[in-house]
């Protein structure tokens, strides 16, 4: 299944929404207004979206903690949900573009689970686009959510300030998250960052680990597996 769609001047459908179509519509581009050439989608609408984002280094072809996840959460994968697995640099305006065309624009659930660069960058652009759609991201699960700068270019892998102790940039959370549980850890570097949330985001937990995990072990950690978990059934 393709990680997302890509919008170059025609919607391209996931093959299992084009084979359980019933009703079809024409849609419009939540940016552009302009009409989707081709564009056909799923009535009922999907409406329960559990988005992953792997951490850096990681690959969606590779094992990892954040593929786990994945799987974990694929009994959820149904006619009116998703399960999507994203690295930490993909295309956040096709995923959220894909997301808001799927679902006719309305009802979407959102939930986010990420790791590293994944928490620190991908979720948060992420969830940026999707707030230009007006769609809310409904909680995120954050594993060792690491900062990166937003001037340096993406092809750059090294990033001085996730792996600085002298200064400790904030991961500004966007103001359509609406839940965020965070688990960091202090044993080496790179180590999760703290948050700068607003009035519309709650944090629901943050758990501080300081008994030796370290960063390249937080996305297998048992504690953040079980949350994604217990979190992808509040929306069910």
């Amino acid at each position: 299944m393709p990680r997302f769609v890509d919008l170059s001047g025609e919607a391209k459908l996931v093959p299992d929404l084009v084979a359980q179509a019933r009703e079809r519509v024409p849609v419009v581009c939540s940016l552009t207004g302009h009409n989707v050439c081709g564009a056909e989608l799923l009535r009922p609408d999907p409406w329960q979206w559990h988005v992953c984002i792997s951490g850096f280094w990681q690959r969606i072809g590779e094992p990892s903690g954040m593929w786990k996840v994945s799987q974990k959460l694929n009994h959820l994968h149904g006619p009116r949900s998703r399960v999507v697995l994203l690295q930490w640099n993909d295309c956040m305006w096709s995923a959220a573009e894909w997301i808001w065309l799927t679902s006719n624009g309305k009802g979407q659930r959102i939930n986010v689970y990420a790791y590293s660069w994944g928490g620190g960058w991908g979720a948060m652009e992420f969830a940026r686009e999707c707030r230009k759609r007006q769609m809310k991201v409904e909680s995120m699960v954050l594993s060792d959510a690491v900062y990166r700068s937003p001037i340096l270019p993406p092809w750059i892998v090294f990033n001085p300030l996730s792996l600085s102790s002298l200064y400790r940039p904030r991961i500004k959370v966007p103001d359509n998250v609406m839940n965020l549980w965070a688990f960091r850890q202090t044993s080496n570097r790179p180590s999760g960052h703290q948050f700068i949330l607003s009035e519309n985001t709650r944090l629901q937990q943050e758990t501080v680990l300081t008994d030796g995990v370290e960063h390249s072990y937080m996305d297998d950690l048992p504690a953040f597996h079980d949350k994604c978990v217990e979190v992808s059934e509040m929306i069910r």
